[in-house]
């Protein structure tokens, strides 16, 4: 993440990222809308939101220009990329809220203070983690109870042992504790966007077709927001998506009303017999692999890039996680509120006071979202280009660092644009929500299919 300079316009860094994975703007001239918009927050969310957008429309429009030949204007409007950030907390089914805040509600999932009078934000949004939190605490799930018995803890003390026992939680620190944390090191040392060839494979040409992404095989193996956003992205492209969950571990219906926009949803439990082989044989048509779960998890189960890409030559293989790839952390479990907390991000939007998260949460997750998203067409484009597997590597609290480089917006104050909605019928019911963002003239950015409940399609091609 080095030569990023603060305060530069969004047009620099949209530039920045696209040079940084090898996509030129052949096939696109891009317009942003507007000026940047103050959304009560002393970073440049929208300046970072906008220029990702950017980058990954880029992207696209470079692949349709391979296809073609053709070329087009992409226009991005500044106030609705911003307001992306919180699409999934504007949307309504027949009126009736259905925000994905709702989804993260629980006692558990809160910052508390700790004996040594810091702060640590713990996250129990599935069972497994609020049980095994309660369990360590030992008390019962109640915001006033887990209060008094983190009261109990050093911070960094609890820290350990929550990630030893790979649970969710983080100290909240400044920025400067951060980059001088092991971790934070290794982040600063990292590329935004790492794309690496893994493996050979056979040189596959992309096609003329009608959209950027026609034809794209990709599996969604995601789960909660940054990799179903991606995939999400991909599928807005015209990318031909399946989503495989278990009935186990079920992400809430909220986030799947933001995120399953474009894909076909099947059920698939790896830990039934068989189910493990029909994965490989999905995996022998696949283009794009996509998945966001723990590593030791992945290579549990064979599921590595290496593991992959040398059974499926030719494949890309995406991966979103919290804190990067290397590293002491490079394991543990995180979710954005732990990337704007270790940071240092959280303690600057507090003011000196106690921390708080920015005013457009999700962040971490969507800017992680759209870069993964450029990253992977890039990695498509090299596959056109020279062939061979690759890997895709973005994280959760890189995307965090990279913000904090642009800069202080210089705001205090104000609050963020909502999304303009669209209404559309769904298995779920009419629903209300946000459209996608960049606007091209050629290849218009949508969705084939509404969001489905999960196991609905067959897992299957």
């Amino acid at each position: 993440m080095t030569g990023v300079r603060p305060n530069q316009t969004v047009e620099w860094h949209t530039q920045r990222l696209l040079a940084s994975i090898g996509v030129p703007s052949t096939g696109a001239k891009l317009t942003f809308l507007g000026s940047e918009v103050n959304v009560g927050s002393v970073h440049r969310n929208e300046c970072a939101v906008s220029a990702a957008i950017g980058a990954q429309a880029v992207a696209a429009a470079h692949l349709w220009h391979l296809r073609t030949g053709g070329a087009q204007d992409v226009v991005i409007d500044r106030r609705k990329a911003v307001a992306s950030l919180l699409s999934g907390q504007n949307q309504w089914i027949d009126g009736h809220d259905m925000s994905v805040s709702r989804a993260a509600e629980a006692p558990v999932s809160a910052l508390f203070q700790t004996r040594d009078e810091r702060w640590i934000y713990l996250v129990g949004l599935y069972p497994a983690l609020r049980d095994g939190l309660l369990k360590l605490l030992d008390c019962p799930n109640d915001r006033v109870e887990i209060a008094a018995a983190v009261r109990k803890w050093n911070s960094f003390e609890l820290e350990e042992l929550i990630g030893a026992l790979n649970l969710v939680g983080a100290v909240v620190r400044t920025r400067d504790e951060w980059r001088a944390h092991e971790q934070g090191v290794e982040l600063s040392q990292s590329p935004l966007i790492e794309i690496r060839q893994v493996g050979d494979g056979p040189r596959i040409p992309l096609e003329p077709a009608d959209r950027p992404l026609s034809g794209i095989r990709v599996i969604d193996f995601t789960h909660v927001l940054a990799g179903p956003t991606l995939t999400r992205t991909l599928a807005e492209h015209g990318a031909d998506v399946l989503r495989l969950s278990s009935p186990r571990f079920p992400d809430p219906d909220e986030l799947l009303l933001d995120t399953a926009w474009g894909k076909r949803g099947a059920y698939l439990d790896l830990d039934l017999a068989g189910n493990a082989e029909k994965l490989q044989t999905l995996l022998a048509e696949a283009d794009v692999f996509v998945q966001s779960w723990s590593p030791r998890s992945m290579k549990r189960r064979g599921l590595t890039a290496d593991e992959l890409c040398a059974r499926h030559p030719g494949l890309i293989y995406v991966h979103v996680n919290a804190f990067g790839f290397t590293g002491p952390w490079a394991e543990r479990k995180g979710f954005e509120q732990l990337a704007q907390s270790v940071t240092g991000m959280a303690a600057d939007e507090g003011g000196g006071g106690a921390p708080r998260l920015s005013a457009t949460t999700p962040l971490a997750d969507v800017l992680a979202a759209y870069l993964g998203a450029a990253g992977t067409m890039a990695a498509l484009k090299r596959r056109s280009e020279a062939g061979g597997s690759w890997e895709v590597r973005v994280s959760l609290t890189g995307a965090i660092m990279w913000l904090q480089d642009l800069g202080h917006s210089g705001h205090s104050g104000g609050t963020p644009p909502t999304p303009e909605p669209v209404e559309r019928p769904t298995p779920f019911g009419r629903l209300r929500h946000a459209g996608p963002v960049a606007h091209f003239s050629k290849t218009p950015a949508d969705w084939t299919l509404p969001p489905c409940p999960p196991g609905a399609y067959p897992a299957q091609w």
